[in-house]
């Protein structure tokens, strides 16, 4: 799995410069979710197994309930964003779904 490629397509680093206003205290908070989120997946070890993957997913996405329940952040763009983030990376990690696979888990 290409982890460069995915720390460089966090949507943290879009987020720093958009339009929206978020707070420093935000942004550490996702890039602490997602670096956990990457480093769980390349500790999976091979071969990789789609609950593991899953279990990942679910990490994360309960990551960002809590998150948000703090600082109410969650937006549709935000959504989308880490939505479309949480599924390339289970689908490099090996994940073979077309499904939304954080709905499931996802108050957001």
């Amino acid at each position: 799995m290409n982890l460069e490629k995915l720390r460089e397509a966090k949507p943290t680093l879009r987020w720093k410069t958009s339009q929206y206003p978020y707070s420093e205290e935000v942004i550490s908070q996702c890039e602490i979710a997602l670096e956990e989120f990457i480093r769980n997946l390349d500790t999976l070890g091979d071969p990789l197994k789609s609950q593991d993957i899953l279990r990942c997913v679910q990490a994360v996405v309960v990551k960002f309930n809590k998150l948000d329940a703090i600082y109410s952040f969650i937006e549709t763009v935000e959504r989308e964003d880490l939505c479309d983030f949480i599924y390339i990376a289970a689908r490099m990690a090996g994940l073979d779904t077309d499904e939304d696979i954080t709905e499931k888990w996802r108050d957001w």
